[in-house]
């Protein structure tokens, strides 16, 4: 009996004693919670303005879990987000770089971002304000893949974790390769082409041929952004070569969505977080929503440019056409303009804006038509809020875009140099009283809805793992440390190759010695005896 005692209060005592441990262990993480999760440095010095929102998106997520997010940013802040901080550097803004396209042509904007790019960046390096930031301890760091290479230097220093964010769709040289993605054109979507599926030998040709031209201008901008923070003594004593510094990426995050895109294989390193910056649309502003509700049933159209092109460079008689237009209109149309004036009377049914809520806009009961230049957020919005699109696609990615729009049956695409009253007031009229359209743009958006989880809670949870796991390299793929043609096997199927030709070269030489030896000789020596008799 005392035996029996005896264990029972040792029982009660270790159970006391684990339960109050176990409590004052959860105690204990419930204080540190109180505390930050980590600090997150995110460098996004170059790019346009409509990056900012998928970098928003990323940020806000982390910030609402318990981050405490630095952003290195040429833009001023459009809202305050807690537990965000932003460093602008106003001068970093590539609006004022940008070409004019309507004079210089469509890839003259592309060709003016690679020059002066990897500028950008080294002066941004360079600033008083980032460079103090760059003397802070952090957890991990995030960095744009758009012209941001050049504070990988630092961030090695710092002997942190780092996570490549693209903005666009995964394009394979530009995007997968870093990671060790592999890419294959017959398969691959390239926005900037978007061939019909299946491809023609033609289309596979050419998507094969600019697969390797995107190549060789990504490791030209690499040598670029390395040269120039080298030659203005950038970087850290004992820096590696920075495309060296690429492999060590531990996650890509990309604006794609992997169950409402083109089937394609992706390393488990690169998270597809298309549409974290989507958001459900708020009340209009008093004096904006005045104006949409008188437009009664007809309804209004928004008309925008985005943030990378200049309206205000378009010529006076695309202008003068485009208002000809929009008065012809029962509808409304709301002209989302970088300049407060045209410098021409503007028709009763049109209003000007610098600046508009595109999303509430979007998903207003009263729009009828979004009339855009095709860029991947716009096109995102448009798809997820269930509005139909006429796309005058400017550069880039854009015309891509459209046409993918126009193949689904939710758009229509109509170029600059083709644009006249007839064609643009008749695909206006169009797709507004077309309501096929309309359906299927809002079965894509509910393919785009319908995911396991949120983006938001993706890279919540990716953030920690990688810190957690001292960067994941466990998931980093070996493609990252071959060579093109040894991760493709083009220096073994050059040696089948040879060896087929040499079998094929020996057993020529074989049968032509025996032709000579068999038929050849015997026939000579027949006319040999001829010839003595």
């Amino acid at each position: 009996m005392k035996g029996v005692l005896c264990f029972f209060a040792l029982f009660v005592c270790r159970f006391y004693a684990v339960h109050c441990e176990s409590g004052a262990t959860q105690a204990g993480l419930r204080e540190k919670a109180k505390g930050p999760l980590g600090k997150v440095l995110f460098v996004a010095v170059v790019g346009s303005k409509s990056h900012k929102n998928f970098y928003y998106g990323v940020s806000e997520a982390l910030a609402n879990a318990g981050y405490e997010v630095t952003i290195l940013t040429p833009y001023q802040p459009s809202r305050k987000i807690k537990n965000v901080r932003e460093i602008v550097l106003e001068s970093n803004d590539i609006a004022p770089h940008m070409a004019n396209v309507w004079k210089d042509g469509s890839f003259a904007p592309i060709w003016q971002l690679t020059k002066f790019g990897p500028e950008l960046c080294a002066k941004a390096l360079a600033a008083d304000e980032y460079s103090e930031v760059l003397k802070e301890k952090f957890d991990i760091a995030f960095v744009s893949v758009f012209f941001c290479e050049c504070f990988l230097g630092h961030i090695n220093a710092m002997n942190i974790p780092f996570v490549f964010v693209n903005p666009a769709e995964m394009i394979g040289p530009f995007s997968g390769a870093r990671m060790g993605n592999p890419t294959f054109p017959t398969i691959d979507e390239n926005p900037m082409l978007s061939f019909p599926r299946p491809m023609s030998f033609v289309h596979r040709f050419i998507s094969s041929l600019s697969e390797v031209m995107l190549g060789a201008m990504t490791t030209y901008f690499s040598y670029c952004a390395d040269s120039v923070v080298r030659s203005q003594g950038l970087l850290p004593p004992g820096t590696p070569y920075l495309p060296d510094i690429y492999r060590n990426a531990s996650l890509m995050i990309a604006n794609s969505f992997r169950l409402a895109e083109h089937p394609r294989p992706y390393m488990p390193n690169i998270l597809l977080l298309g549409g974290i910056h989507l958001k459900t649309p708020k009340p209009l502003e008093k004096d904006l929503n005045d104006w949409v509700e008188s437009s009664g049933d007809a309804g209004f159209i928004f008309f925008s440019l985005g943030s990378a092109v200049r309206a205000s460079d378009m010529p006076a008689e695309t202008i003068n056409l485009l208002l000809e237009v929009f008065k012809s209109l029962e509808q409304k149309v709301l002209w989302k303009f970088n300049l407060p004036d045209l410098g021409v009377d503007l028709p009763p049914n049109v209003r000007l804006t610098t600046w508009a809520p595109q999303q509430d806009l979007l998903g207003h009961p009263k729009m009828r038509l979004f009339i855009t230049h095709g860029g991947l957020f716009s096109t995102q919005e448009a798809t997820y809020h269930g509005v139909p699109v006429l796309g005058l696609p400017v550069f880039g990615d854009q015309p891509g875009n459209m046409l993918k729009a126009e193949a689904q049956g939710w758009g229509l695409k109509l170029d600059w140099d083709e644009l006249s009253h007839d064609r643009l007031r008749s695909a206006i009229l169009r797709l507004i009283d077309d309501p096929v359209a309309r359906q299927r743009v809002a079965t894509i958006g509910a393919l785009m809805r319908d995911r396991p989880t949120s983006p938001g809670d993706d890279i919540v949870w990716w953030t920690g793992y990688i810190i957690r796991t001292g960067g994941a390299r466990h998931l980093q793929s070996g493609a990252v440390h071959v060579s093109w043609y040894q991760l493709y096997n083009v220096d073994v199927w050059a040696v089948v190759v040879l060896f087929v030709l040499l079998i094929l070269w020996v057993e020529w030489k074989i049968v032509l010695f025996i032709y000579r030896r068999i038929v050849s000789k015997p026939a000579s020596d027949v006319s040999k005896k001829r010839k003595k008799h």
